[in-house]
């Protein structure tokens, strides 16, 4: 007796040969996704090192942002202060920029060296921007520092200005007022050259009022003092001459006090004159005030 196959759709058992062809052809759909997205990933590559070659070079004459920006100061502009050299400011300017280490500052011997060689020649001061702008061509910097300090009544005046070389502009201000005697106006100097180089000035500011107070303070106490003094001696000439007076009249003191009577009598006469002169008589003649009789002499 013949079975009968299981109910359902019967399927013939695939042989292993064909089994072994289907996992060649995956395998082979594996292996080419793979190459593809390796030739993707390397034309993506090309395409990035192709983009990034055509961005512009940065300008070699900017100076960047961590690069110093190279700087000459000229000599100070000393204007109604006859107390100090130019030179000494000068130097005191020079070193307090410095100091902020945000600036390359060339020297000033340098300076003189370089303008030497180049033949530059002016007249005078350079004051003029126009002047100004040449010798930095000239030097070769990026930016030229002008300075003047001046007096205004009690004020002490320190005004910077930065002149930028290539545009031939002025690109920064400083201006700084200083109530305070020359020899505390290194202080201020200081905050000026901070200023400058855009750092913090408040410990600064701070200390530079505490000197101005300290030396309004000071000049106080010196005109009290002299106020005194000219009192002192005031009654000392006072004392001095009542005592000449007393010693005075114990001889001719009687001579003296009829001379100041007479004076005084004197005086009145006129003044009761000069009024009788002003007033309107009655008409008849009569003068309006009776005749006052004349004074007695003293006898001695």
């Amino acid at each position: 007796m013949k079975t009968s196959p299981p109910s359902g759709k019967w399927r013939k058992p695939i042989s292993a040969d064909r089994g072994g062809e289907r996992g060649k052809r995956h395998l082979q759909v594996q292996n080419d996704g793979g190459r593809m997205k390796f030739h993707n990933l390397i034309l993506s590559l090309i395409l990035a090192s192709f983009a990034f070659s055509q961005e512009p070079a940065a300008q070699p004459d900017a100076p960047r942002p961590n690069k110093k920006l190279a700087i000459a100061i000229l000599d100070v502009d000393l204007q109604s202060i006859q107390e100090t050299s130019s030179k000494a400011l000068s130097d005191l300017l020079r070193t307090e920029i410095i100091e902020t280490d945000r600036f390359e500052v060339m020297e000033r011997g340098q300076m003189d060296e370089v303008m030497k060689e180049q033949g530059f020649q002016q007249s005078g001061a350079c004051t003029d921007q126009a002047c100004i702008v040449e010798m930095g061509q000239v030097l070769g910097v990026n930016a030229m520092v002008a300075s003047s300090v001046g007096r205004l009544g009690k004020l002490i005046l320190i005004n910077i200005r930065m002149i930028d070389i290539q545009s031939s502009k002025i690109v920064k201000t400083i201006s700084q007022e200083c109530r305070c005697e020359l020899e505390n106006l290194p202080l201020a100097v200081r905050v000026a050259a901070r200023r400058l180089a855009d750092l913090n000035v408040e410990k600064e500011l701070k200390d530079l009022a505490a000197v101005t107070e300290q030396t309004d303070n000071e000049k106080k106490q010196e005109a009290l003092r002299a106020q005194q003094v000219a009192a002192a001696q005031a009654a000392q000439a006072a004392a001095a001459s009542q005592a000449q007076l007393k010693k005075e009249s114990g001889g001719g003191g009687k001579i003296v006090l009829g001379a100041l009577v007479l004076g005084a009598a004197g005086g009145a006469v006129y003044y009761l004159t000069s009024k009788k002169s002003d007033e309107p008589g009655d008409g008849t003649g009569t003068p309006p005030y009776e005749e006052l009789p004349a004074p007695p002499i003293p006898s001695r």
